[in-house]
């Protein structure tokens, strides 16, 4: 598969990529000293996804990994009150996805977000998050460091680090309306897709299902007349957009005639 991504997502990552650096230096922290943190309890609180162990999400895996042409990643679950799934990882990323998520959510729901987890690994966004998390992490650390702590009188570690925050949050915001956009392509129904991103945003199976979309979907229309210095910022501290734009952009994408054909047709690849 071709890696496609939207243009607003390039023209962010473009201009993040202005304001990252120590990208070996940063990776190799974090692989020395992050990532082997997080295994203990990887293998100690979550239970890791077989042919035999949650078989549907097992094969819905290696379905999907196969048409974006990429090694099957390892799927782990883990207790949690919400719904949710997340990749982690740097060297070899993993999935790490909630029982209660593979509870309530039926299989075209769990393709959308699944697909979604492996759409981040084929575009490589993991390593872009991990470079922009760790980067902005090192740049707070210097505060405590003697004598470049005496910088922060003036607020400059903070400015740089709050600057390139919310560059990075931008663009993880519109990485995520990309990622959507590939789990609609493979769950194969814009319904589907609304469901699944109202239960993330609600928590609950059954009050989602008296949710009507139309309805929620005016809530962008209030979102985008907010104005004022507070709302502005409130808005673009948000690492996923709210769920009534997820919901626009992907009816956005839909209404446009070339992205109707690339959706049957890679859908179709998918269902084979």
């Amino acid at each position: 598969m071709v890696k496609s991504r939207r243009k607003e997502e390039i023209r962010a990552e473009q201009y993040l990529m202005k304001y990252l650096y120590s990208k070996d230096a940063i990776f190799q922290y974090y692989r020395q000293f992050i990532e082997p943190t997080l295994i203990p309890d990887l293998y100690g609180k979550t239970v890791k996804v077989t042919e035999k162990v949650f078989p549907k999400i097992y094969h819905l895996t290696k379905k999907i990994s196969a048409v974006f042409g990429i090694s099957q990643p390892d799927v782990y679950v883990y207790e949690s009150f919400y719904y949710g799934a997340d990749t982690c990882g740097l060297s070899k990323p993993w999935i790490e996805i909630s029982a209660k998520t593979i509870s309530d959510f039926n299989e075209d729901e769990l393709a959308f977000l699944i697909a979604k987890q492996i759409s981040h690994i084929f575009l490589e966004h993991h390593i872009t998050k991990i470079h922009s998390e760790q980067l902005i992490k090192a740049i707070n650390a210097t505060e405590s460091i003697p004598g470049i702590g005496l910088l922060n009188t003036f607020g400059l570690i903070d400015m740089t680090s709050k600057t390139i925050e919310l560059i990075y949050l931008n663009w993880h915001r519109e990485m995520t309306h990309t990622e959507d956009i590939y789990g609609l392509l493979f769950c194969g129904n814009l319904k589907t897709a609304c469901n699944t991103i109202i239960k993330l945003v609600i928590n609950d199976k059954e009050l989602a299902k008296q949710i009507i979309v139309s309805d929620y979907l005016k809530q962008s229309n209030y979102l985008s007349s907010l104005k004022g210095i507070v709302a502005f910022y409130t808005v673009f501290d948000e690492s996923v957009p709210y769920g009534p734009i997820r919901i626009r952009e992907l009816i956005k994408f839909l209404s446009i005639t070339d992205n109707k054909k690339t959706f049957s047709l890679l859908h179709k690849e998918f269902i084979k």
